[in-house]
């Protein structure tokens, strides 16, 4: 399939793991944009899975690509559904719009989500995910990197 406009693929759909998130999450990305606050990284190591990560603010600027990301490889998916895992240990914050407008973006595509699990660790972006995840129920917090990975390397062995 043609790839839309700024994406890579992959070097590899498994790569063992290190440490400080090397592995998957050190390939080149298969989508990245950045502004003057912030960076947000995408990859698709295999289909139905999905790995993001932002460092500094994440801002609607970021969220729209991320969103749209995440949508084209649910609708391409079905009912089979993606997986989202996303380090967001270097985000420092984010646009007061972000945590309700991706409740509802995920809260619209949930019947075609499968496990989600986001790593943090500030407090502020904690509580802003454990708030969505009243609503959506879905969600798996961890404090670690190293959690993350794990639950990478399951997921990957799953699909």
């Amino acid at each position: 399939r043609p790839r839309p406009r700024g994406e890579k693929p992959l070097a590899a759909s498994f790569v063992v793991y290190g440490d400080d998130m090397t592995g998957l999450f050190a390939q080149s990305p298969a989508a990245e944009h950045r502004n003057d606050d912030g960076h947000l990284r995408m990859w698709e190591p295999k289909p139905g899975v999905v790995l993001s990560s932002v460092t500094g603010r994440f801002s609607v600027d970021l969220a729209v690509p991320f969103m749209d990301f995440f949508e084209a490889r649910v609708k391409r998916r079905g009912d089979r559904g993606v997986h989202g895992l996303h380090d967001w240990t270097a985000m420092t914050g984010f646009d007061p719009s972000i945590p309700p407008r991706l409740t509802a973006f995920t809260l619209r595509i949930l019947h075609q989500t499968r496990r989600v699990v986001i790593a943090t660790h500030s407090p502020m972006i904690a509580m802003a995910v454990r708030a969505g995840n009243i609503t959506l129920r879905r969600i798996e917090l961890v404090e670690s990197t190293q959690a993350l990975e794990e639950a990478t390397r399951r997921v990957l062995l799953e699909v």
